[in-house]
């Protein structure tokens, strides 16, 4: 069912693209972005600790793969396991049980060592058997520069042979004990955790997985894959010199090889299904791009292998090439039975539990906001008329307004003590005061009560509120209010009343067409999505924790289109209304065609997409979901930000293409490829949160205003 949903809006968006003025609108508002996936890693909170109680990832399978930071972090890890008190040092049976004899798993065993802390050390193969596997003489970039090895394993070497040989010289100069034993899955049993082969069951109180990517290599797919020409490893270059070789792949892994192979005279193509290299170390590609500009390597983007022959390769674009040896570096699979056995759940794995967790959620949110709509609730009243006072009512704009102020300024206090930046502080004690004031107490009790204190001048009540002057106030009949801070189209409906005043006509132009342009021009979509909007607001808090949850792939980004459809859709209302009022035809408004399609919006849009499901599938596609795919405001403001001055921009050479920038932008941006390639960052969904400036572990990414002379595009 979730596939033919899929299905269904990819087709819609593809027939929207097709449409001719509309589809060359869409095609230019996405032009400056790059479609992207995120591999799927074991499911981890802030400390390690995976869905498993007791088992915790260190080294590449967090999904950062640098010696450096698994080096660190396996040292780390046990320190924190021990502060924690999940583990304690000096007893006589074991505490910590450690997977993988590789750079995080020594560096966490020593540690242990160290601090009294008995453990034992499992590997199934040998020692460091990753970099065994590394081809002969690959170079070994230790990055990030900056950062300093602090575990008591060291790295040294520039070259595979040359960290090997000092890795090795110290573990045999640290008397490690280690068990050679292949583990098949884990399971907690009472206080304990559990790891199990086939002969024998370790327990300890907790387990490092420190495993990497463990799995098969990855395959194509495709008829001959199985030839003898066929090899998913690089050992030696040397074993390809002045031979015709193929390579599949687009990594580090891939580029490196080829550099290699054409380095001792191979004839060496590089087939990548891509359009460019976006993980690829920057000091790998100035060498690749040089061997191609003297003829060493031949590459070929966007190609996919359709067939291997004993002679050639086929690819699906009718392009084939003769060739002797084919080389398929696309990585490597997780060890995902592994992970299923163990009971490890892994980041967006949808299961059972979602299915049923989601279900219940949307139905109370429906319910939620459908008393919100319709229903006046006075709970005091209900117990003692005389707890109510008579300028307030206590009804559903009120009790909402409450409980979304009081989750913004909880979780926004929590967020600062996350991440006490200048920035965070700044942008959530900025959001909590706007949704606090203007968008809870000053609709919901301040107004109403000026009103039956009679404060409020007459023209306010007509022309702001649109109501008579001697109505009743309560918190139901302010809402226009509302529309002080979010601005049409977010917030339509000043707009669409026969009897528009000419304080929101007034208002609503300077406010939508000159002020949040302005704002943009200078200070980019976040001045407003990111430091205005309550919408926003709720994103930045509720769901600072739930960024890496956004969605990615060329599916969402297609998605992304429908916030243009809602925008039309809302223009085309406002037209009608307006017209209606300009020529005097009532009819036009009274029309059935008009009247469906506002009240459509109202239950498609208003209700159901912003919010039953923008807020209920918080914990499942992050905060963002209604900001990014449907909100006909932030489909505006993409118009604006395409002149605006403000982004982020990137040191390239610091990049480590670590992709941990991408996993936290819940618009669901590819913010590595901009990293990489050191272009301002121009993708209209930005909402300059922050996340990725302050999460990148090397200072790549900063604010900045654009000069005239840089460019921001990569097509």
């Amino acid at each position: 069912m979730i596939q033919t949903l899929k299905n269904l809006i990819l087709n819609s968006t593809y027939g929207l693209q097709k449409l001719p003025l509309f589809g060359s609108y869409l095609n230019w508002i996405q032009k400056d972005s790059f479609d992207n996936e995120i591999e799927q890693y074991p499911k981890l909170c802030a400390k390690f600790e995976t869905s498993l109680k007791g088992c915790y990832i260190a080294g590449d399978l967090t999904g950062t793969p640098l010696l450096k930071m698994a080096t660190n972090g396996g040292s780390d890890l046990v320190n924190q396991l021990l502060d924690d008190k999940v583990i304690k040092s000096g007893t006589s049976n074991p505490e910590l049980i450690i997977i993988g004899a590789g750079i995080a798993g020594i560096s966490a065993a020593l540690e242990a060592k160290s601090k009294n802390i008995k453990f034992i050390l499992i590997e199934s193969n040998k020692a460091f058997s990753t970099i065994s596997n590394f081809p002969v003489k690959k170079p070994i970039f230790l990055k990030p520069e900056e950062v300093e090895v602090h575990s008591l394993l060291k790295l040294n070497g520039n070259t595979k042979e040359s960290l090997l040989l000092n890795l090795n010289m110290q573990l045999n100069e640290m008397d490690l004990p280690i068990e050679y034993n292949n583990i098949t899955h884990l399971s907690r049993e009472k206080d304990l955790i559990c790891a199990h082969s086939s002969e024998k069951t370790f327990q300890a109180k907790a387990v490092i997985l420190a495993i990497g990517k463990s799995g098969n290599h990855r395959r194509l797919n495709v008829p001959g894959e199985n030839l003898d020409k066929v090899s998913n490893r690089l050992i030696d270059p040397k074993d390809y010199k002045h031979k015709s070789l193929i390579i599949v792949g687009g990594g580090d892994s891939a580029v490196e090889a080829a550099i290699a192979c054409a380095d001792v005279n191979a004839k060496v193509t590089l087939s990548y299904r891509g359009s460019e290299f976006t993980k690829v170390k920057s000091e790998n590609l100035k060498k690749l791009k040089k061997l191609e500009n003297h003829k060493k390597i031949n590459i070929r983007i966007n190609s996919n292998v359709k067939e291997i022959h004993l002679n050639r390769v086929e690819f699906d674009n009718g392009e084939s090439i003769e060739n002797e040896s084919v080389l398929t570096l696309i990585g490597k699979e997780l060890p995902y039975q592994f992970f299923q056995k163990s009971g490890i759940q892994l980041n967006h794995e949808w299961n059972r539990l979602h299915s049923i967790s989601l279900i219940f959620i949307l139905l109370f949110f429906t319910g939620f906001y459908l008393w919100k709509k319709g229903q006046i609730f006075s709970a005091l009243y209900c117990f003692n008329p005389s707890w109510k006072p008579s300028w307030l009512s206590i009804d559903a704009p009120f009790i909402y307004g409450a409980i979304y102020s009081t989750a913004v300024l909880t979780f926004g206090i929590l967020r600062i003590k996350r991440k006490p930046t200048n920035y965070v502080k700044l942008q959530t004690i900025t959001l909590i005061l706007i949704q606090i004031i203007p968008l809870w107490i000053l609709p919901t009790l301040l107004i109403p009560w000026m009103g039956h204190a009679d404060l409020l001048p007459s023209w306010f009540k007509t022309q702001v509120l649109m109501v008579d002057s001697t109505v009743y106030l309560t918190g139901s009949n302010c809402w226009r209010l509302y529309g002080i801070v979010l601005a049409w189209p977010l917030f339509p409906f000043i707009w669409l009343d026969y009897n528009v005043t000419v304080f929101w006509l007034i208002y609503g132009i300077l406010q939508t067409f000159i002020i949040i342009p302005w704002l943009i021009y200078f200070y980019g979509k976040g001045a407003y999505c990111g430091w205005i909007c309550s919408c926003g607001a709720l994103a930045e808090t509720v769901g600072d924790q739930l960024r890496t949850k956004t969605p990615h792939g060329p599916f969402w980004k297609k998605a992304e289109n429908w916030g243009q459809v809602i925008l039309l859709w809302i223009v085309l209302l406002t037209f009608i209304n307006f017209l209606s009022i300009l020529t005097g035809f009532e009819s036009l408004r009274m029309h059935n065609a008009y009247l469906w399609l506002k009240y459509a919006y109202i239950w498609i849009v208003d209700f159901t997409l912003a919010s039953v499901l923008g807020v209920g599938l918080y914990i499942f596609l992050g905060g963002r979901f209604w900001c990014r795919l449907f909100c006909p405001l932030a489909a505006l403001m993409h118009v604006y930000t395409k002149f605006s001055k403000f982004r982020i921009f990137s040191n390239k050479e610091k990049c480590i293409s670590c992709n941990l920038c991408t996993k936290v932008c819940h618009q669901g941006i590819n913010v590595m490829n901009f990293a990489n390639k050191g272009i301002p960052m121009n993708d209209v969904q930005c909402v300059g949160c922050s996340a990725c400036v302050t999460e990148c572990p090397t200072g790549v990414l900063s604010f900045g205003k654009l000069q005239s002379s840089e460019t921001t595009h990569h097509k």
